[in-house]
């Protein structure tokens, strides 16, 4: 069981390789102007899992076809050291700080970023000396013994613990801001739950991943199982965080989760406090029968209208031209 895992490792790698091109193609697409720092997120993820399967398809080559039938070519460390632990850990923290960026900008809570700060950094200490440690092993199947099997356990487990907990700070904050929306069935709700969906699907695939690897590692003494779920958690980390993004997404004419059916009758609502008014002569105003009533307030209709200039601009550009949005 040395080169059946290795080989299947290396197809999913491919594999998810290309839904993460469809997902970043996408992404541009829809959010032509979303801010910078997002799109150049999703810009180094999408490079760097680029060089991490160019780095990949070294070794795969290698050992599946110079190397064929050499079984002590295939068991060289080769470059694997740096596809494996050193890359899909640099790419997991930097996933990890971005979800951090976001759980901040969501909560302003410091006493949840912390921890998930501190996990991510171990993480990544972990998975620079896994790397060390493989890089000087002589060859692959020794990695199950000695300082590398112990850098290896760490860094799973310190990995499980960091996701596990971003995905909890994501869900519960988005959840609290859907809590807060003013109007609960909305587009903006129906966004809200369509994120707090793809967090906990994505999550705890990716949690789901980690454990599965520190499973295979810790009880398949003869077998390379666990190169399999390791290989594919750097293009789990990267699918996810872009899955989340393009969560966004509003297909026109699709179905809504909450669609935007607002009554027709009109909606009251009287304040808690009562007004006073100056004294007249005559009228509406400093009438004393109307005293202590409050304020009443009806509501016969609810639009959402843009609040920015350029979505105004670009409401305008779209009803110039009809046939440029029947396009998009």
């Amino acid at each position: 069981m040395l080169l059946g895992p290795a080989l299947l490792a290396h197809l999913f790698n491919y594999g998810l390789l290309g839904i993460l091109t469809v997902q970043v193609y996408l992404y541009y697409i829809a959010f032509p102007n979303d801010r910078y720092k997002y799109k150049i997120t999703v810009g180094v993820v999408f490079v760097f899992e680029l060089a991490q399967v160019s780095v990949a398809t070294y070794d795969a080559f290698r050992m599946f076809a110079s190397g064929w039938g050499n079984f002590v070519q295939a068991d060289e460390i080769g470059l694997y050291w740096m596809s494996g632990p050193l890359m899909i850990e640099t790419l997991g923290a930097f996933c990890q700080c971005f979800y951090t960026q976001r759980i901040y900008a969501l909560g302003r809570n410091y006493s949840i970023v912390t921890p998930i700060c501190f996990l991510s950094v171990l993480q990544f200490a972990f998975g620079v000396y896994a790397a060390v440690e493989v890089h000087n092993s002589p060859e692959l199947s020794s990695g199950e013994s000695g300082t590398v099997r112990i850098a290896g356990l760490m860094w799973s487990c310190t990995a499980i613990a960091c996701n596990t907990l971003i995905t909890c700070s994501m869900f519960y904050h988005l959840w609290k801001a859907k809590r807060a929306s003013p109007v609960k069935r909305s587009s903006t709700s129906s966004t809200l739950s369509r994120m707090m969906l793809y967090t906990v699907e994505t999550g705890f695939i990716a949690v789901a991943t980690s454990i599965m690897a520190l499973v295979c590692y810790a009880a398949s003494q003869s077998t390379s199982l666990w190169f399999l779920w390791m290989m594919v958690i750097g293009k789990l980390y990267s699918n996810c965080l872009v899955a989340v993004l393009n969560a966004r997404v509003r297909i026109e004419g699709g179905r809504e989760l909450y669609p935007n059916h607002l009554p027709e009758e009109p909606i009251s609502i009287r304040t808690a406090f009562d007004v006073s008014r100056p004294p007249a002569a005559d009228g509406l105003i400093g009438n004393r029968r109307c005293e202590g009533q409050g304020i009443i307030v009806e509501m016969s209709h609810v639009t959402e209208t843009a609040s920015t200039l350029s979505e105004l601009k670009a409401n305008k550009n779209v009803e110039s031209h009809p046939d440029v949005s029947l396009m998009a």
